[in-house]
């Protein structure tokens, strides 16, 4: 594909462009709440996550990252995330599931990073 090639988004029905309307205002309000320190922001994370999950429903995984991605200001984990919270998943599970993950994944990077025999070894003379 080339710089001069346009590239069509996905069009949407009708319903999904009411969703994403709406996942967009949701994400605005909850992120104004929180930058603010007015106001409890958990309720529009939720109702943005049931938004979400209403697209998700309707479409095939790819269609729905795609959607995501091209009309909603929410990554695709963020998505999913505002899914689980939606779903009855409470905000200190997911930052506690979020914080095993990154614990898991350093501990994983580090251990990988000991057992290369290739390494070089620097002396210190």
């Amino acid at each position: 594909m080339t710089s001069d090639e346009i590239v069509e988004a996905l069009p949407l029905a009708a319903a999904d462009t009411d969703n994403v309307r709406a996942v967009n205002v949701m994400v605005h309000i909850a992120r104004a709440r929180t930058r603010r320190k007015q106001g409890n922001p958990a309720p529009f994370w939720r109702a943005a996550g049931e938004h979400l999950a209403r697209l998700r429903r309707s479409h095939t995984k790819t269609i729905f990252a795609e959607i995501v991605r091209e009309h909603c200001n929410v990554g695709l984990s963020r998505a999913y995330e505002l899914m689980a919270l939606a779903g009855g998943k409470s905000l200190t599970e997911l930052r506690a599931q979020a914080a095993e993950r990154a614990r898991r994944w350093r501990h994983g990077r580090m251990s990988r990073g000991r057992k290369r025999p290739n390494s070089p070894v620097v002396s210190e003379t």
